[in-house]
């Protein structure tokens, strides 16, 4: 389980969107879902060093769920629903697979 916390949520989707409190975030987590809406976590720090980082988020990426701990409840969201994730700030050391110096031209 990746725990974001007892961080605020912002959900956007077609329907609603929830203001979220920014203060003093240390890390976010935003899921953009395949039907265009998203959910966005921020919350404390979540790893120890640049490799806990990397080992977590290795671990997000091998579970076909990602459980996310806020709120006094969990959220387990299935990844097959997931188009993709964005992780802020990105650790500084990354699997070597990942493309590095990139920009996006085009969503």
């Amino acid at each position: 389980m990746v725990e974001i916390g007892t961080a605020t949520a912002t959900v956007i989707s077609k329907q609603k969107r929830v203001t979220m409190d920014t203060d003093n975030v240390q890390s976010a987590l935003t899921i953009c879902f395949s039907d265009g809406s998203k959910m966005r976590f921020v919350g404390p720090k979540q790893s120890h060093d640049q490799w806990d980082a990397m080992r977590k988020m290795q671990l997000i990426l091998d579970k076909p769920y990602l459980a996310v701990e806020m709120d006094g409840s969990v959220v387990v969201i299935p990844t097959a629903n997931i188009k993709y994730f964005q992780f802020a700030p990105k650790p500084e050391v990354i699997p070597e697979f990942f493309l590095r110096g990139v920009e996006m031209i085009e969503g």
